[in-house]
This record gives structure tokens, sequence and C-alpha cells, in this order.
């Protein structure tokens, strides 16, 4: 009996260890299986593509929120070309005109947050008279400086909110060329009406502005507030001071970015016709990226301020670089 139980005890032994190695077998492979399990999970995870979200706040990151009618100054280095063809309403006046305007623009943005900007503005015009049989045929062209700015910028940001301040000068350097009683630069400055303070001739204005920018989503949203004051004109002239209250909303899909954008300049001192104050509305699109390729048409609206009433149509192009982001 005593050996059976110890036969039986050796069997139960070993049958014990059989098992618990079988139960170390399953557990090592259990433990394979799930470790390879979750390599296989984390690999589809990684490789699963990006949400909705993710994807638009990347693409709101490409655009620095540069618009063709608001400030330049952003947040990043770079520079940027900007030609514009202004078409005006001459058909009471037997002439035909094509003034053009051209802008050089770019800035340093330094270790921080602090940088220096600069642009430099030249007009040109080219003039044909077509109503009068005496002066049918004749034509002559223009050209002028229309501004030279520069100045300092800094740029703060928290989280989705980034605001750009910026303090600078335009530089007596607008030509006071006259054709037929209408200035040069005059007839090219509503354009831009952010920067319409620079075509005044041989006048040293100083300027300052604060923009914010703030990005949700796929969508940018941009805005200018600022003031030009002259400080030193010449004898006989009394600039105003001017009011800018810029507006813009882009739509950004992937390297594209699409903008509705608006400017205001308004004369903040009583002004003898009652009127104050010009607006521009226009459509902008972009191609983003470290070269971005630019264009959009615009329209002088609700004004009777000349020569801006008679501007129909405003057709701008360019080209940028960015060099940081």
């Amino acid at each position: 009996m005593m050996s059976m139980l110890l036969r039986s005890s050796s069997s139960s032994s070993a049958t014990l260890r059989c098992l618990s190695l079988l139960c170390l077998s399953l557990l090592g492979t259990s433990t394979r299986l799930a470790s390879a399990s979750s390599d296989a999970l984390g690999a589809a995870a990684s490789s699963a593509p990006p949400s909705e979200a993710l994807v638009a706040a990347r693409d709101s990151e490409l655009a620095s929120g540069q618009f063709l009618s608001l400030d330049h100054t952003t947040g990043r280095s770079g520079f940027g070309l900007q030609a514009s063809y202004l078409r005006y309403d001459t058909s009471q006046t037997g002439t035909t005109m094509t003034p053009l305007r051209l802008e050089v623009f770019g800035q340093i943005m330094g270790s921080g947050s602090v940088g220096a900007y600069t642009s430099a503005v030249m007009s040109r015009i080219d003039w044909q008279f077509t109503g009068a049989p005496e002066l049918a045929g004749m034509t002559f062209t223009d050209s002028a400086i229309t501004g030279l700015e520069f100045g300092a910028v800094m740029t703060r940001r928290r989280a989705s909110l980034e605001v750009i301040a910026r303090a600078g000068v335009s530089l007596p350097a607008a030509s006071d060329h006259d054709i037929n009683g209408k200035g040069l630069n005059q007839m090219t400055a509503f354009a831009r009406l952010t920067d319409l303070a620079m075509s005044a001739p041989s006048s040293t204005v100083a300027r300052l502005a604060v923009s914010p920018i703030w990005r949700a989503g796929r969508w940018l949203l941009r805005a200018d507030v600022g003031i030009d004051v002259p400080v030193d004109e010449p004898a006989g002239m009394d600039w105003q001071a001017l009011g800018r209250f810029n507006a813009a909303a882009g739509l950004v899909i992937g390297a594209h970015q699409v903008g509705l954008e608006s400017a205001t300049t308004v004369a903040l001192e009583h002004v003898s016709d009652g009127e104050r104050a010009v607006h521009t509305v226009g459509l902008s699109y972009r191609h983003l990226g470290a070269l971005q390729p630019f264009f959009g048409l615009q329209q002088t609206v609700a004004t009777d301020v000349w020569p801006a009433s008679e501007l129909e149509l405003t057709v701008i192009g360019g080209i940028s670089a960015e060099f940081t982001r």
C-alpha cells in the first residue's frame, strides 16, 4: 500500500511537473502573443490617418497671417514683392491710363520675439489722350517714388492667438509729381489703404499698429488697428492723422489659402466736405509654402473721396518668401 502511495505520489508529482511546464509554456506563449498584438495595435495606431482637427491645425500653421490689403508684418522672417494695377473710370475725361504700383517689403525676426521691417513703393502711370482731336494720340509716362518705411515689430503668441505689434516711420521719400492736377502717388495709393500715409509727399509720418491673428481649425482670422500721425510736413500742407481698421478671414486647406478682406482708413480730424472714410473689399488666394505666389481682386466701396470714387477695380499679384516658421 505504501509503495502504491509512493508510486502514486511520484506519478502525481510527475503529472504536476508536466502541468506546470505546460502552464508556463502557455503563459509564455500568451505573453508573446499579447506583446505581438500590442505591437501590432501600436503600429496600426501610428499608421492610422490623423484626425480632421489635427490636419486642420497643421494646415493653419502653414499660414503666417499675410493678406493682400492688411499689414505685411507677421511673426516670421521673409520678404515679398507685390504689384497692383488700378482701373479707373476715365470715360468722362477723354483719356485712358494705366496706373501701376510696385511694393517691395520684408522683415527679419531675431532669436526672440522682436524684429525689424521695411517697405519701399514705386508708382508708374501710362497716360493717353483719346478725346479732343488736337490731343488724340498723345501719350506720356511718369514714375515716382511713393514711399519708404522702416520700423520694429514684436510678436507674442499664446495657444491659437498671436499678436503682432509694429512701430515705424514713413520717410519723406514720396515724390510730389503732378499730372494734370492729379498726384501720381495719390492715383496708386488706393491699391493699399493700409499704406495710404506713405504717399504723402515730403512728409514724415509715425505709424503704429497692432494685429491679432487667431487660428481656429482651418480658419485664419486677422485684424489691424493702427494710427498714422504726421510729425513733419511741408509748409502750407496740413495732413490728417489717419486711423486704420482692417479685417480678413482666410480658409486654409492644405497649402491653399483663400481670403475675404476689408480695409478702412478714416481721417481722425474734421473734414470740410464731410467725407472722412475710404473702404475697400477684396478676394485673395495664396499658395502656402517657402515660396508663396498670391493674387486677388479689390474694389473700393461707399466713398466719395476722389480719386477713390472713380476706382473701379484693382488687380493684385506677387510672391513672398518665408525663412522661419
